[in-house]
């Protein structure tokens, strides 16, 4: 198995599961919820960065950021897919508060741009049929978009770039 299914596929499955526990342990509503988030995150940039350092050590700690950036996204990819497949099953078959949430807010919204009670019966009912499907993959485009951002600072960091001066002779 290589570096990037290795640590993307931990990674992935580490966060992907985040949401189910959550809802089984009772946190939903509950402020740790948000702290276990963001250890997912820190978790994350964990993974890509010793991704990264692995490469450079299989490399006889020589890396260029060409090979970082691949590792790291690599890794931010199939962390992206499970994490999106995840989601789509949690909001599907599992949580549907998001489905009141949505018919609050939109009634109010679309109440106040002075639309009939069937079209804004239709907008939600629309709007609450895309959202497990619209949450998985803008989620997923965030952690590439993030993966790839994580891949460059780090790769820039442990990359081995040689300084070269110029001198100007007279």
């Amino acid at each position: 198995m290589s570096i990037i299914q290795r640590y993307g596929l931990i990674c992935g499955l580490l966060w992907a599961n985040l949401p189910f526990v959550i809802y089984y342990s009772g946190l939903l509503k509950s402020p740790v919820a948000q702290y276990l988030q963001i250890t997912a995150l820190v978790l994350y940039v964990g993974f890509i960065a010793a991704g990264i350092a692995q490469q450079k050590k299989r490399l006889g700690n020589q890396l260029i950021l060409r090979d970082g950036l691949r590792i790291g996204l690599g890794i931010s990819m199939i962390t992206a897919v499970l994490i999106g497949i995840s989601l789509y099953s949690y909001y599907t078959f599992l949580d549907h508060s998001y489905i009141e949430d949505l018919r609050i807010a939109g009634t109010t919204s679309l109440t106040k741009q002075g639309l009939s009670p069937e079209e804004i019966k239709d907008r939600i009912a629309s709007a609450q049929s895309q959202f497990p499907f619209q949450s998985a993959l803008q989620t997923s485009s965030l952690i590439i978009l993030g993966g790839g951002i994580i891949s460059l600072i780090a790769s820039l960091i442990m990359s081995n770039r040689k300084k070269t001066y110029i001198i100007e002779q007279e």
